[in-house]
């Protein structure tokens, strides 16, 4: 099992994340970024 982050901005825009995970950008479109079922943490937009 990964440990994906989901984003709602892409990763590379994003100073100091911590290494270790792997993460994902997800705009809330229909097509997920990977497996759902991988997605250990979700970072709502604001």
């Amino acid at each position: 099992m990964t440990a994906d982050v989901w984003l709602p901005i892409p990763p590379d825009e994003i100073d100091g994340l911590p290494e270790g995970l792997d993460y994902r950008f997800w705009n809330g479109e229909e097509t997920f970024p990977a497996d759902p079922a991988d997605c250990a943490f979700y970072v709502v937009p604001t």
